[in-house]
């Protein structure tokens, strides 16, 4: 937990609008980028970079799987039959990122395209909540 944020209770608020200025190409191979607004929670986030992780380090070692996203926002929820007012609630139910539209979510640094990176891709998208696309750097 980030230190700036470990008293911060923020508004939960909507996400809207289109991630501008992204770039594939920062690590070189294959970006995972979502299609659509949302939260990602933390726990999501790890699951979907561990199975990256599982499955292409049968072929690779030391490989590294960097998240271009982190989980810093707040979620709390008061708890239950507890009368209106009195604050937002310390309880916290999670911490998420946001994500727009167009955000890149992982990119990955792998040699030549595999068909183990796209298996590990694939499984990693149906471990996030939203609709992602496996985008490719322009040559």
């Amino acid at each position: 937990m980030a230190k700036k944020i470990h008293f911060h209770r923020a508004q939960k608020g909507r996400i809207r609008g289109i991630a501008l200025h992204q770039r594939v190409g920062n690590f070189g191979g294959c970006a995972i980028q979502s299609l659509e607004c949302g939260f990602i929670s933390k726990e999501q986030l790890e699951s979907a970079r561990l199975s990256i992780k599982r499955l292409i380090s049968k072929t690779q070692k030391r490989i590294s799987v960097p998240a271009r996203i982190q989980a810093k926002h707040v979620l709390t929820k008061k708890p239950p039959e507890t009368r209106m007012g009195k604050g937002k609630g310390t309880k916290v139910r999670a911490y998420v990122a946001k994500v727009q539209k167009g955000k890149f979510i992982f990119e990955f640094a792998f040699g030549k395209r595999s068909p183990e990176l796209l298996k590990a891709i694939q499984r990693a998208q149906l471990r996030l909540p939203l609709k992602t696309r496996i985008t490719r750097p322009q040559r």
